[in-house]
């Protein structure tokens, strides 16, 4: 149902400022949490580390389960499972993050989507998260972005907007207009 648009060759792991980053539609993406956890597993000689990379990888991807496998409103239990995963992926990724900042190392970035999703794991109250997923949201808020860098200081809330609405709604327009009929 969700695939990764085009191959996967590694050049599709982009460097941002270092970091690396598979550039992916995320809708897409968390489906390969299963597949991560299958490699970390595979590929884990048993050491410390590997065994922090093996709990990040299942845990997320037993976070990705339990919101597949509810209904809208969550049971208790699952309520009480996000929550225990959300803190223990939090505290062993944290630390993966601490020892590759201690060697210089540009690996398990913490970005602010990790705080919200801690707190939608955590600190949900009734809904299943993935109910309520926004991406494409995200995928607006880009664009948007994109059209506002264009814009003037000064105008950019108007012509941002403004531009964007230019863009989508004139799109196909023409195909659906008459010629002006002349006497």
């Amino acid at each position: 149902m969700y695939k990764i648009e085009g191959k996967i060759p590694y050049q599709r792991v982009k460097a941002s400022n270092d970091w690396p980053k598979f550039k992916a539609k995320a809708a897409a993406t968390r489906h390969l949490a299963h597949y991560a956890e299958d490699l970390a597993r595979e590929f884990s000689d048993g050491s410390v580390d590997d065994q922090k990379v093996v709990a990040v990888a299942a845990g997320l991807a037993r976070m990705y389960t339990i919101m597949k496998e509810q209904p809208r409103f969550l049971s208790r239990s699952a309520k009480a499972e996000l929550s225990g995963l959300s803190v223990a992926f939090m505290d062993v990724y944290s630390q993966l993050a601490e020892a590759a900042v201690a060697v210089k190392v540009r690996m398990w970035k913490m970005s602010p989507k990790f705080h919200i999703m801690q707190h939608i794991c955590e600190h949900q109250s009734w809904i299943n998260p993935r109910m309520v997923w926004c991406y494409g949201d995200e995928d607006l808020q880009h664009l948007v972005k994109e059209v506002a860098l264009s814009c003037h200081p000064t105008t950019t809330a108007h012509m941002t907007l403004y531009k964007w609405c230019v863009c989508n709604f004139t799109e196909g327009i023409t195909d659906h207009v008459v010629a002006p009929v002349r006497g």
